[in-house]
């Protein structure tokens, strides 16, 4: 969802619904966009009967994206999660993102 997020044009509505994301029902798509807007990475989010419509992504949002933007760094956090138990909360994988990418910039 962030990554759709991201790429609407700025102060323009983008609704997310089961046309979007098939595999997942509706009441589930509606409990994504609420946490993503707890979570403080959406701005607006009006949850409608079809889904739920976002305004654009916040710093926070712009951050995290870019932490995961990399398919190996998302993979390598993944990966380690699921090695210790497979969940974990989205500040530790806020921060395990920003190690994976810190030690890939210095050559770790």
């Amino acid at each position: 969802m962030l990554l759709l997020v991201e790429l609407q044009p700025a102060c323009e509505f983008l609704t997310v619904c089961r046309d979007t994301f098939p595999d997942y029902d509706v009441a589930t798509l509606k409990g994504h966009a609420r946490l993503l807007e707890q979570s403080g990475f959406v701005q607006v989010v009006l949850i409608v009967e079809e889904g739920a419509s976002f305004r654009e992504l916040t710093w926070e949002g712009h951050e995290f994206v870019s932490l995961c933007r990399d398919p190996n760094c998302w993979k390598e956090a993944k990966d380690k999660i699921a090695s210790i138990g497979g969940s974990a909360s989205v500040e530790v994988l806020r921060q395990l993102l920003k190690q994976i990418v810190t030690s890939k910039i210095s050559g770790g």
